[in-house]
């Protein structure tokens, strides 16, 4: 897969494009400036977004390809993210260190969701916010996006044990009008959950 992401980064142009997630943007609004991680980064238009409003951001990929786009878009906008190269299979977050996480678009398989999404909220301090949106199992066939696997794909049911110790302000299955760059465009079904840690 690195591969994969490395060719498909190393493309013209952004991937996902250069502006960031809507929703993230939306949910983001309304927090006051902290630390931010986010992990499965890409090309770093979240975290450009993020720091632009005076997070201090910390992206994490595996990509090579994504971290020097994100540099380079930081650079162009005038603003400074930090950003790491790490699986996230193997990573270690510091407990209890971030203001907000911020998981868009982060899918890996069925088997390794669960522990993975678990200790990456470990990360988040309490009264720390959790933003995602991530492709939902009705995506399967949709040309508009995502990993076209029903066992990467997610579904509400999944997150209600990761989530017992927050405050779940949001969680929805829904429909929502993509327009993020040449691989992320039209009707998509999306998961959204917007919570905060106890």
């Amino acid at each position: 897969m690195l591969e994969f992401w490395n060719q498909r980064y190393a493309e013209p142009g952004f991937a996902y494009g250069d502006q960031p997630n809507v929703y993230f943007a939306q949910k983001l609004a309304g927090i006051a400036p902290g630390k931010m991680l986010l992990p499965a980064e890409g090309e770093g238009r979240n975290a450009v977004h993020a720091a632009s409003l005076g997070w201090d951001v910390l992206a994490l990929d595996y990509s090579q390809a994504g971290r020097e786009k994100a540099m380079k878009l930081a650079q162009a906008r005038d603003v400074s993210i930090r950003y790491e190269l790490a699986d996230l299979n193997t990573w270690q977050p510091p407990r209890a260190r971030f203001d907000a996480i911020g998981m868009i678009y982060t899918h890996f398989p069925a088997p390794i969701r669960h522990a993975l999404w678990a200790r990456l909220l470990e990360a988040l301090a309490p009264g720390g916010y959790l933003i995602a949106e991530v492709f939902d199992k009705n995506q399967l066939g949709k040309s508009s996006g995502g990993p076209q696997s029903l066992e990467m794909l997610c579904q509400a049911q999944e997150f209600a044990a990761l989530l017992e110790g927050f405050d779940v302000l949001e969680m929805e299955e829904t429909q929502t009008l993509l327009h993020e760059g040449q691989y992320h465009e039209g009707w998509a079904e999306v998961l959204r959950i917007f919570a905060r840690k106890h």
